[in-house]
């Protein structure tokens, strides 16, 4: 009988730290060749202005190592008429060796802070890399990702281009985010009042 995990699950186990370091070990595979991951399928959901995503993975052995998945992704922009989340994801892990359903997770936590990758084997671009800032001489991260990352905090609003600038500053809508969603404080400096 496969592992279930329902949302509350999900949170209880797997706090945004432990999400960032898992992914950072998942690109560190992916950039070394170990992961293959065909580009996702994607079906158009008329007449309900749906999306279904499915996106299969298999993590090749490597200190022992392996895992074989995939997510399945809904996304409906009038869910927010419906008070529900627009995306919502299943995920599914499999036994490597034998091909048995091993878990089945609540995907829509992982899936909602919504960083969409593109295909990286279609540009030339890294996947990603770290980067020294060359005005404030601080690591950050470049390629694929960095910037993926980077389009989804501009989406959200929680940052914006400083005017003729290629500068960025955070905002307060930005300061909160980081906060609650991260566990980051992005206070502006100086400001280390409760936000």
């Amino acid at each position: 009988m496969p592992l279930l995990l329902r949302e509350a699950d999900v949170a209880a186990l797997l706090p945004m730290n432990a999400a960032i370091e898992i992914m950072e070990q998942a690109l560190r595979a992916f950039s070394t060749g170990r992961v293959l991951q065909p580009v996702r399928l994607a079906l158009s959901i008329e007449p309900h202005a749906g999306y279904l995503g499915l996106m299969p993975a298999h993590l090749r052995g490597g200190n022992g190592r392996e895992a074989l998945g995939a997510k399945a992704v809904t996304f409906y922009t009038g869910n927010t008429e419906r008070h529900l989340p627009t995306h919502m994801a299943v995920i599914l892990l499999w036994d490597n060796a034998t091909g048995a359903l091993v878990a089945i997770m609540d995907g829509r936590l992982i899936t909602e802070f919504g960083v969409e990758l593109p295909t990286l084997r279609s540009s030339g671009r890294h996947c990603c890399r770290p980067c020294l800032d060359w005005t404030e001489r601080r690591p950050h991260i470049a390629g694929a990702v960095g910037a993926a990352i980077t389009k989804r905090y501009f989406d959200l609003g929680w940052m914006e281009r400083m005017k003729r600038s290629h500068a960025v500053i955070i905002t307060p809508l930005g300061r909160r985010g980081f906060q609650e969603t991260f566990g980051i404080d992005a206070s502006e400096p100086g400001d280390r009042r409760k936000r």
